[in-house]
């Protein structure tokens, strides 16, 4: 079954757990609502927000397609509830401090990259590659719980499949991944003189040109 959305964007009906708000906390509800059933007004449906603002991205759809479920693009768990990833706590900050409005929330983040992750990619690049705004490869994610506390060090949950960050960087003169192009990324770039190892303008060896770029990169790659 196909209905269009608020913003004209034709989509196919699907039954996922449903992402909720009760009062100023995020909440997500793990119920599947039919097509019939009609909203609950005072709990508006996340999920359904972020896909309308975003409905060329198969970053949810992957989840799905995976063995998760769309609710991990912001948290760990595939019927939502605490923790949430890097990308889902960035926005439920915004929430709380914007009064409540959860798109204007997703809209704030959206050009800033809270994963962390080493193409330094800000969120709406990650989700037009249709990869994840939340999730970085290996031990370098960050589970975040109502009280503040935080896990470090934490993979990906294991339904969390696919690609997770985008096949190139945003950031080619962070050499060292760090997320900042400074001493290191240009020690680097002097080491790999002459080889691809500091290609940084794409031509397939380092030199000059490369040197420049690096230079015109300075500072933080966000």
């Amino acid at each position: 079954m196909r209905f269009q959305d608020r913003l004209g964007h034709n989509r196919s009906m699907k039954t996922k757990p449903a992402c909720i708000v009760t009062g100023a906390a995020v909440a997500w509800v793990a119920a599947v609502i039919p097509a019939t059933t009609p909203p609950v007004s005072a709990m508006p449906p996340f999920l359904n927000e972020w896909q309308d603002l975003y409905p060329a991205s198969l970053t949810d759809d992957n989840l799905d397609n995976g063995g998760g479920s769309s609710c991990q693009v912001c948290h760990a768990g595939p019927f939502g509830g605490p923790p949430w990833n890097d990308y889902g706590w960035s926005v439920h900050e915004e929430f709380d401090v914007n009064g409540g409005d959860i798109v204007a929330a997703i809209l704030a983040v959206q050009d800033l990259n809270p994963d962390n992750d080493p193409t330094a990619c800000s969120s709406i690049v990650e989700i037009n590659a249709d990869t994840q705004p939340g999730w970085t490869d290996g031990p370098n994610n960050t589970f975040h719980f109502h009280d503040g506390s935080i896990q470090e060090n934490q993979p990906p949950p294991a339904d969390v499949l696919g690609d997770l960050n985008p096949s190139t960087s945003c950031c080619p003169a962070d050499l060292d991944g760090d997320g900042t192009v400074g001493i290191t990324d240009f020690l680097a770039l002097l080491g790999a003189w002459g080889t691809p190892g500091g290609d940084v303008d794409g031509d397939g060896t380092t030199g000059i040109t490369d040197f420049l770029a690096l230079l015109g990169a300075w500072g933080s790659c966000s």
